[in-house]
């Protein structure tokens, strides 16, 4: 499971197995920050704690990288 944890108002962190059963919770969360981004034009997304990755969620994270070309969204570490 990958817990999505905000940090501050446009500074979120992903956490824990980054996998094809948890993908579906992430996008919902993720469809309503986007909508918050009116609010904080910028958002920053932190990797360092995420354990495990499969090939969901490589399919997750590019296309959040596509997003974030278009949305000023920073992924890190």
């Amino acid at each position: 499971m990958c817990q999505l944890i905000s940090l501050s108002p446009n500074h979120y962190e992903l956490s824990g197995e980054l996998v094809y059963t948890s993908i579906l919770a992430l996008f919902d969360n993720f469809i309503s920050i986007f909508f918050s981004l009116k609010e904080h034009p910028s958002l920053k997304v932190d990797l360092k704690n995420v354990t495990k990755v499969d090939s969901a969620g490589l399919a997750f994270l590019v296309d959040l990288k596509i997003q974030a070309k278009k949305k000023l969204i920073q992924l890190c570490n």
